[in-house]
């Protein structure tokens, strides 16, 4: 949020949208949307520097949510308690947890679980 923040700043200082996608390597239509949502993008850069902004409806949703917080308390639980929890114990944990027969918690899970 703090560069799409920074890029739209610039655009309004070059007072051109196509200067500024050149000089940051932003398509235009992307810097346009950001204009246009300005509002939003600087509450989530005020509230959050690392929270990664996206469009309500956009990107791939959690196949099994209940899973998904229940893992969390968890660990959460865990950590309170003291207790170092590695990556192959939430892993372990998950596959427990998942109502899902086919949901192998592989690493590559485990990397983007981690992102959320």
């Amino acid at each position: 949020a703090a560069f799409k923040l920074y890029a739209v700043q610039r655009a309004s200082q070059l007072l051109s949208v196509s200067q500024a996608s050149l000089e940051l390597n932003v398509p235009r239509r992307c810097l346009q949307r950001w204009k246009e949502e300005i509002d939003v993008i600087s509450t989530v850069a005020e509230q959050a520097s690392n929270v990664v902004y996206r469009r309500p409806g956009q990107g791939r949703k959690v196949c099994d949510s209940v899973m998904d917080s229940t893992l969390i308390e968890w660990l959460q639980q865990a950590w309170k308690d003291g207790e170092q929890v590695t990556s192959a114990a939430i892993r372990q944990k998950a596959r427990e947890l998942s109502t899902n027969q086919d949901f192998k918690a592989s690493l590559g899970w485990y990397v983007k679980w981690q992102k959320r």
